[in-house]
């Protein structure tokens, strides 16, 4: 009778564990080279000119003595 019900329980605990692993997808591991769409600002190009308007402020002590350069801006994704 015990053999019978661990028999009953381990065809059972097999049988999740089968169901289980078909339905498992399969990972995708590949290294990609360049993205099909690179990376945009939700909005486009204005949407962003418009956020850097809003947020990027000028130094007071530079604009006084009307200093000027350009800003090199880089983005991780």
């Amino acid at each position: 009778m015990k053999t019978r019900n661990f028999s009953k329980i381990t065809f059972i605990i097999l049988f999740i564990g089968f169901i289980n692993f078909s339905f498992v997808k399969a990972q995708d591991n590949k290294v990609y080279a360049k993205a099909d769409k690179g990376p945009y600002y939700m909005g486009g190009k204005p949407a962003f000119d418009k956020f850097l308007k809003a947020n990027l402020k000028y130094p007071a002590e530079a604009l006084a003595i009307k200093k000027t350069g350009v800003v090199v801006v880089s983005f991780i994704v």
